[in-house]
């Protein structure tokens, strides 16, 4: 009886942490693109920058790079280069967006979006050593 309930609980632990991973997946996946949209599009930093306005596809990618590691990074700048998108061959000319209260914000909507990668970093090594 006693060894079933150990397996039931270490079952239980597993199916919780597998369930909180695939929580933070979806939301990385789904909450980053989205803010990129609200930052970009909505508050207009694309054209503060000079840069326009990005499409679904184009937030989508942009958030997916800002809030992934390095190794998911390389792969979409990889995509990115094999498609050859048509705007990949225009002339951009970018500048410091104007030093505005909308542009602060979007800035750091953009940075949050960027620290998604390093919000789990070094979280072992506080945990407190048992033996």
């Amino acid at each position: 009886m006693r060894t079933a309930l150990g397996i039931l609980g270490i079952g239980a632990l597993v199916t919780a942490g597998v369930a909180a991973l695939l929580t933070l997946v979806v939301l990385a996946l789904l909450v980053a693109p989205a803010l990129v949209a609200l930052a970009w599009n909505a508050l207009d930093f694309g054209k503060a920058i000079g840069a326009g306005s990005l499409d679904l596809w184009g937030c989508v990618l942009l958030g997916w790079f800002l809030a992934s590691p390095f190794a998911i990074r390389f792969v979409i700048a990889a995509l990115v280069f094999i498609t050859g998108p048509d705007w990949f061959h225009r002339a951009g000319i970018l500048h410091w967006p104007e030093p505005t209260l909308k542009n602060f914000i979007a800035v750091v909507i953009l940075l949050l979006v960027m620290s998604f990668s390093h919000g789990h970093a070094g979280r072992t090594r506080d945990r407190p050593v048992t033996s």
